[in-house]
């Protein structure tokens, strides 16, 4: 079985008596955990997303990180995390073929020109506060604001997290 069903089955058998993620003072319950891995499948199979294809998640650890992680795995997609350290060519060398990448605001101005490539065919930009308390948004929000206002090149494969999930999110096909 995937990880996936290995994870879900064991979250499904605790009835949200525990929360699956605190982030922040937030608490996710595990039924939102499963509500927010559903989607981000979703997301990526509504995107095009398959069984074998590169997937490219660029972000802390976040509870979207974590969703995207566990959701590539539920589709059969391959996760590919690179190493935002590394030099730029290695760094393309990694992407292999991916076709979708999602990237935190605040890491967006690394990597940039990467995301320019025309292999990239959408690259979903997700606010890093997205998941945060309402006090911590109001401050850190205006923050990524200032950091990446003038780094996104306008182009039509740049979409935001509410965008992907409105365009792709109603994806109603096979997931696992």
């Amino acid at each position: 079985e995937t990880l996936w069903k290995f994870i879900e089955r064991g979250i499904l058998s605790d009835n949200d008596r525990h929360d699956a993620i605190i982030y922040f003072g937030r608490h996710i319950k595990r039924s939102e955990f499963i509500e927010q891995v559903h989607l981000w499948g979703r997301v990526m199979k509504g995107m095009g997303v398959q069984a074998g294809d590169h997937v490219l998640p660029f972000g802390p650890s976040l509870p979207e990180f974590i969703y995207f992680l566990v959701a590539s795995n539920m589709i059969g997609a391959v996760a590919i995390l690179p190493n935002l350290m590394a030099p730029q060519e290695v760094l393309c060398d990694s992407m292999y073929d991916s076709r979708v990448a999602f990237v935190f605001d605040g890491l967006e101005h690394l990597i940039t020109d990467l995301l320019a490539r025309p292999a990239f065919e959408h690259v979903v930009v997700m606010t890093a506060t997205r998941s945060m308390n309402t006090a911590l948004k109001l401050i850190a929000a205006p923050l990524n604001r200032l950091k990446t206002r003038h780094v996104r090149r306008r182009h039509a494969k740049y979409i935001s997290a509410d965008t992907a999930i409105r365009r792709f999110g109603n994806y109603d096909g096979e997931l696992d």
